[in-house]
């Protein structure tokens, strides 16, 4: 159990399911990427992978670079953010991992560079994109299609429960059980940019009301917050 689970379980008004408490410390597995999780982590064969390429896919903020970052940890591996890396670095067999984040961002000669120097080198990447885009050249596109697909899903409730209950306990916020039940059984959001825009709202609201979180307040925050 992770480090957060550990704390979690020392309070009894945060009941957590440790059945959605990843082994890798702060990342929380629940059915939203409980498939790209395993294939990645729990189940990772590289034999399994065609044409060493993995592409995962997943809206922002949905967990993309800390699971690749989980993948690369274990062996000498390169990690490239398309946000603020250049893509223009020599890759060589001292690497057995690469990872591409957000790499609809990359320049589409130099990223296809990388993949193909990979290639030439047995190097297994994992390319993280939060939107499939059509690419301009035709091997990129061709070797992106061969890549293999794995996709993190919008978030469920019992990360909604789990992220919620991390900033509760990391703020030492004091919530009682109809708080859990009410997040448990009626807070739900479309997509993660949602989920943590609420979740910064609700952490100023229990600041300023020293640091304590009832049922209205937080039901007031999330109408508030549904209408936006």
């Amino acid at each position: 159990m992770n480090c957060y689970a550990n704390c979690f379980m020392k309070q009894l008004f945060l009941p957590v399911d440790e059945e959605f408490l990843s082994k890798s410390t702060e990342f929380f597995v629940t059915k939203c990427n409980e498939e790209a999780y395993n294939f990645l982590i729990t189940q990772y064969d590289p034999t399994n992978i065609p044409f060493n390429r993995i592409v995962l896919c997943g809206e922002v903020s949905s967990g993309k670079s800390r699971l690749a970052k989980i993948w690369l940890s274990d062996t000498r591996g390169l990690y490239l953010n398309c946000r603020s890396d250049s893509l223009d670095v020599r890759v060589d067999k001292k690497y057995t991992k690469v990872v591409v984040d957000n790499y609809e961002l990359a320049d589409e000669k130099e990223l296809l560079h990388i993949i193909n120097r990979c290639i030439d080198n047995n190097i297994i990447i994992l390319l993280t994109t939060f939107s499939k885009v059509r690419c301009k050249l035709p091997d990129l596109q061709s070797r992106l299609n061969s890549a293999y697909q794995i996709q993190i899903q919008g978030p469920d409730g019992a990360i909604v429960l789990l992220m919620l209950q991390e900033m509760f306990f990391i703020n030492k916020i004091r919530v009682g059980s109809s708080v859990i039940d009410f997040i448990k059984n009626h807070i739900y959001f479309d997509n993660f940019r949602k989920l943590l825009g609420f979740k910064l709202q609700l952490q100023r609201a229990c600041e300023d009301n020293r640091m304590t979180l009832n049922i209205n307040t937080l039901k007031h925050i999330y109408d508030n917050w549904n209408r936006v």
